[in-house]
C-alpha cells in the first residue's frame, strides 16, 4: 500500500512538471511569433523606408520583449520557496499605492478607479510586499477587462477597491470589482490555474496563480463572482 502510495505522489509530480512544461511552451511560442512578426515589420519598414511600419513593428517587439520578461519574473516567483515577512501593515496605504500605479492609464483610457476604505480599518501582520503585488495583479486584471468591453452609450467603465473588515473583525476583506466584460463559467473555474490564460500573448497565465498563492501564504482565501459581459 506504501508502494502504490509512493508511486502515484511522483506520478502526480511527473504530471504537474509535464503540464508546467506544456503551459510555458505554449506561452513563449506565441511571444516569440510576435516578436518574430514584429521584427520582420521593422526590417520591411526599414528596406521600404516606410517609418510607420517601422514604429509599428518596434512596439510589437517592445511587448513581446516586455511579456518574456514578465513570464520570466512570475516563473521565478511562481517556484521559489518564499518566506513572508510578517509585520504591522496600514492597509489603506498600501491599497492606496497600488491604485496609484494605474490611476494615470485609468484616467486616460476613460476608466473611473475608485477606493473606497471602511472606517475602523486597522493595521493588519502581513507582508507588504506580497499582499501589494497580488492588489496589483487584481487591478491589473480589472484595468484589462474594462478595456476589452465595448461600453453602451452613455456606460462608464468603473474599478472600484473595497477595504473591509469581516462581520466579527477576524479578517480583512478586499475586494476589487469591474462592470467589464467578465467571464463564463468555464474561464472561472480555471482563473487560478497555473498556465491558463485568455489574453493570449500578453498572458503569462501565472499572475493569478500567484495571487491566490499569495492569499494562501497569509492563511486566506479568495474567490471570484462574475458573470460574462457584466463584470468581476
Amino acid at each position: 500500500e506504501k508502494r502504490l502510495q509512493k508511486q502515484l505522489i511522483v506520478s502526480e509530480r511527473f504530471a504537474a512538471i509535464g503540464q508546467a512544461f506544456t503551459g510555458i511552451q505554449h506561452g513563449m511560442k506565441n511571444m516569440l511569433n510576435a516578436l518574430k512578426g514584429g521584427a520582420y515589420m521593422v526590417k520591411i519598414g526599414l528596406a521600404k523606408n516606410d517609418l510607420e511600419m517601422l514604429r509599428d513593428g518596434w512596439a510589437i517587439v517592445q511587448e513581446g520583449i516586455g511579456s518574456l520578461t514578465e513570464m520570466s519574473s512570475h516563473l521565478l516567483n511562481y517556484v521559489k520557496d518564499w518566506r513572508p515577512e510578517f509585520k504591522q501593515v496600514d492597509v489603506s496605504n498600501l491599497v492606496g499605492g497600488a491604485t496609484k500605479i494605474f490611476k494615470q492609464t485609468a484616467i486616460d483610457k476613460g476608466v473611473d478607479l475608485q477606493t473606497r476604505i471602511s472606517d475602523g480599518v486597522k493595521p493588519v501582520l502581513c507582508d507588504d510586499k506580497l499582499i501589494t503585488s497580488a492588489v496589483v495583479d487584481l487591478l491589473s486584471n480589472a484595468l484589462d477587462a474594462c478595456l476589452e468591453k465595448e461600453y453602451d452609450k452613455g456606460e462608464t467603465p468603473v474599478i472600484e477597491v473595497r477595504v473591509d473588515t469581516s462581520t466579527r473583525g477576524e479578517f480583512l476583506l478586499i475586494e476589487v470589482q469591474d462592470n467589464g466584460c467578465g467571464m463564463s463559467e468555464a474561464v472561472k473555474a480555471n482563473i487560478f490555474a497555473p498556465f491558463f490564460s485568455t489574453k493570449n500573448k500578453r498572458g503569462t497565465g501565472l499572475g493569478l496563480a500567484l495571487t491566490s498563492r499569495v492569499i494562501s501564504v497569509h492563511g486566506g482565501a479568495i474567490r471570484v463572482e462574475s458573470a460574462s459581459n457584466q463584470g468581476s
